[in-house]
C-alpha cells in the first residue's frame, strides 16, 4: 500500500469521526431543544388539562416541571397561581400572582381580588385589590373596592387614605364623604369626621344621616349646643325622625333642660306609635310575642308598683331595677332599659340578678341596633350562666343582624338544645341557613318555626322565598295570597307579600304591595328598602338611591340598608359611565351624584 492509499484511508477516517461528531451534536441540539422547547410546553399542557379536571394538586406538580425548565415564565407562573388558588393554598397563589407580574405576565388583580373575597381571604383580597389600584390610579372603583375592603379588616387608617384617593377623583359624590367621614370615627379623628360629614351635607343637604352622624360627634367632643343645633337641622329637613327626636331627647337631658327632653321623648315615641303601633321600626321585633302581650306587661307593671310602695331598700333595689328594665324592654323603650340595667349592674348584684340583667342589657342593645355591645352582653350573660336560653337566642339575633351566618347558627343551635320549642330561634336559624346558602336546611327550620307559631308573617314570607328558589312558583303564590288574607291593614303583611312578590319578579304587583306597605307604616325603613331594589331591579338606579337614603336615614347603622346604598351609589358609575366619562361630566361641572 503506497503513501497516496494510507492518506486516503486517513481521510476516509477523519470524514467518518466528523460525521459521527456531526451526528452526536445534533443529537445533543434536538435534545436540548427538546428539553428547553417541547418537554415545558408538554407541561404546562398536561398542567392546563389537569386544572381543567380540577385536579389541582397534579397541575401544580406538572407546572412546577415546565418551571424547572423556564423559571420565570410568567404564563406558568400565573396557571400555577390559578391551581393554587383552585386548591386552597391563597397565600401561595398571591405569591405566584406575585411573581408572574414580576416576569412581565398581565395578571388580572381585580378578578384574582374578587376570588379572594368569596373565599373569605379578605387580607388577600385588599392586597390584589391594592395591586389592581396602583394599576389603574385613575379608577374610582379600584380605589373604592380597595378602601371597603381595608375597613372590613380594621385597617381604618389605609381604608381613610383610600377614601380620600376616592374623593379627589370624584368629589361629587355624598356617599363617599359619608364613609370617609365613618373611618375616621373609628380612627378617633372626630373633628375630621364632622367636616367629612359636613362635605357630605354640602353635596346632598338633605341627607339626615349625616346631620345626625355629624351631631354624635359633636356630643362626643362635649360640645352639646353645636349638637341640638344640628339635630335641629335635620328635624327640620325631616321632621318626623324617630331618631332625630331621640338624640334631640339625648342632648338636652345633659343640658338639664328637662320639659323640653320629655317633650321630645314623647314626640318621638308619638311617631313610632302613630305608624307602627306597639313595635319598634325595625324589621324584626326582638321577643315580640312578649312585647305585645299587654296582659304580661301590666302585671309586671304591678309587681314594680306593689315593690315600690313597700319600700325599695339596698337589698331590693337590684331587682326592682331588674323588673322596671325588663318593663321598658317590652315596651320598646330600650335606651331606658339600658340606663336602668347599667344602674343595677353597678350595684354589684347577686349572680342570679346579674344574670338576668346582662340578658336584659343585651335586648336593650339589640332593640336599639348597637348589636356589637349586644353580644359583649350576652356573653357576659352565658359566661355567668352556661344554660342561659334567652341569652343564646339574643346572640344568635344579633349574630345574624351583624352578618355572622355561622355564629348566629351555632348560638340558635346552643338556644334550641336548651328550648327546642322556641319558635325565633328556628327563624334565624332558618334565616341564617338560607342567607348563607344551605336552602334545604334552611327550609327545615322554618317549617318547624311555622309548625311552632302558626300564620307568622315573617317565617310564611321566608318560606315563600325559599319555595321560589326551589322553583315551586304555585306554593309561593298560595302563601302570599294567606299572607295577605292575615290582615287587609297590616303592613307587615303587605310588606312581605311585595318582597314575595319582588322575588317573583311581578314588578307592578310588587310595587303596589310596597305602595301599600308604606302607607301604612311609612317609618318601617325595610319598606323602603324594598322599593329601592325594586327600582333597582327595573335599572332606575337614581330613584333606587334616593330609596335607599330615605330608608338609611330611618335605620342608619343597618348593614343591610347601607351594602344597598352605597351599590347603588357605586352602580350609578359603572352602569352609565365609564371612568372617563366621570371626568367629563365633573370637567363640565354636572352634579354626578
Amino acid at each position: 500500500m503506497g503513501i497516496k492509499d494510507t492518506l486516503q484511508d486517513k481521510l476516509q477516517d477523519k470524514k467518518v469521526r466528523l460525521a459521527i461528531i456531526a451526528v452526536v451534536l445534533a443529537l445533543i441540539i434536538i435534545g436540548i431543544a427538546y428539553t428547553l422547547l417541547v418537554l415545558p410546553g408538554n407541561f404546562k399542557r398536561e398542567g392546563d388539562s389537569y386544572m381543567v379536571q380540577g385536579m389541582y394538586e397534579e397541575a401544580i406538580q406538572a407546572y412546577d416541571k415546565a418551571l424547572f425548565f423556564h423559571p420565570n415564565d410568567g404564563t406558568i407562573i400565573s396557571h400555577k397561581g390559578d391551581a393554587l388558588l383552585g386548591l386552597g393554598a391563597y397565600d401561595r397563589a398571591l405569591a405566584s400572582y406575585e411573581h408572574a407580574e414580576r416576569s412581565g405576565e398581565p395578571v388580572d388583580w381585580r378578578a384574582i381580588s374578587q376570588m379572594f373575597e368569596n373565599a373569605g381571604r379578605i387580607d388577600l383580597a385588599s392586597q390584589a385589590q391594592y395591586y389592581f389600584a396602583q394599576a389603574n390610579r385613575t379608577s374610582i372603583f379600584a380605589w373604592y373596592k380597595l378602601a371597603e375592603l381595608q375597613s372590613q379588616l380594621r385597617e381604618y387608617d389605609k381604608a381613610a387614605a383610600s377614601y380620600e384617593r376616592v374623593a379627589q377623583l370624584s368629589p361629587y359624590s355624598a356617599t363617599l364623604w359619608l364613609r370617609k367621614a365613618e373611618t375616621l370615627v373609628k380612627l378617633g379623628y372626630y373633628q375630621d369626621a364632622i367636616m367629612a360629614y359636613e362635605r357630605a351635607i354640602s353635596v346632598e343637604p338633605k341627607l339626615i344621616i349625616a346631620y345626625l352622624r355629624k351631631a354624635d360627634m359633636q356630643e362626643a367632643q362635649g360640645n352639646l349646643h353645636g349638637a341640638l343645633a344640628t339635630v335641629n337641622s335635620a328635624l327640620a329637613i325631616y321632621p318626623d325622625s324617630v331618631q332625630g327626636w331621640m338624640q334631640r331627647y339625648n342632648i338636652l337631658l345633659q343640658l338639664n333642660r328637662y320639659p323640653e327632653a320629655v317633650h321630645a321623648q314623647r314626640t318621638a315615641k308619638g311617631i313610632q306609635e302613630r305608624y307602627v303601633p306597639g313595635k319598634k321600626i325595625e324589621y324584626q321585633d326582638f321577643s315580640s310575642e312578649m312585647r305585645e302581650n299587654t296582659v304580661y306587661q301590666r302585671s309586671l307593671a304591678r309587681e314594680i308598683n306593689a315593690l315600690s310602695l313597700n319600700g325599695v331598700n339596698t337589698g331590693t333595689l337590684p331587682k326592682f331595677l331588674l323588673m322596671s328594665a325588663y318593663l321598658s324592654n317590652l315596651r320598646g323603650t330600650h335606651a331606658e332599659a339600658m340606663r336602668l340595667s347599667k344602674q343595677a349592674l353597678a350595684l354589684d348584684p347577686p349572680a342570679g340578678i346579674a344574670t338576668a340583667l346582662w340578658t336584659n342589657l343585651g335586648e336593650a342593645y339589640a332593640g336599639y341596633e348597637e348589636y356589637e355591645n349586644a353580644e359583649e352582653a350576652f356573653r357576659q350573660a352565658i359566661e355567668k350562666d352556661v344554660e342561659n336560653q334567652a341569652a343564646f337566642a339574643g346572640l344568635a339575633y344579633v349574630s345574624y343582624r351583624m352578618g355572622r351566618y355561622q355564629e348566629a347558627i351555632q348560638a340558635a343551635d346552643q338556644a334550641l338544645v336548651l328550648d327546642v320549642g322556641d319558635a325565633d330561634s328556628w327563624l334565624i336559624r332558618g334565616r341564617a341557613l338560607a342567607d348563607s346558602g344551605d336552602v334545604d336546611e334552611a327550609y327545615i327550620s322554618l317549617l318547624r318555626a311555622d309548625a311552632l307559631r302558626p300564620e307568622h308573617v315573617e317565617t310564611l314570607a321566608k318560606i315563600a322565598v325559599i319555595l321560589y328558589e326551589r322553583g315551586e312558583i304555585e306554593r309561593v303564590l298560595t302563601i302570599a295570597d294567606h299572607i295577605i288574607s292575615l290582615s287587609s291593614d297590616d303592613a307587615d303583611a303587605w310588606f312581605y307579600r311585595a318582597w314575595t312578590l319582588l322575588r317573583l319578579e311581578e314588578y307592578r304587583a310588587a310595587n303596589e304591595a310596597f305602595n301599600r306597605a308604606i302607607q301604612l307604616a311609612p317609618y318601617n325603613a325595610y319598606g323602603w328598602l324594598g322599593r329601592g331594589q325594586l327600582y333597582e331591579a327595573l335599572g332606575m338606579t337614581t330613584d333606587a338611591l334616593q330609596t335607599y337614603g330615605q330608608a338609611l336615614s330611618l335605620l342608619p347603622e343597618d348593614p343591610v340598608i347601607q351594602e344597598a346604598y352605597f351599590r347603588a351609589d357605586a352602580s350609578r358609575f359603572s352602569a352609565k359611565e365609564s371612568d372617563q366619562d366621570i371626568f367629563s361630566a365633573e370637567a363640565n361641572d354636572q352634579d354626578i351624584t
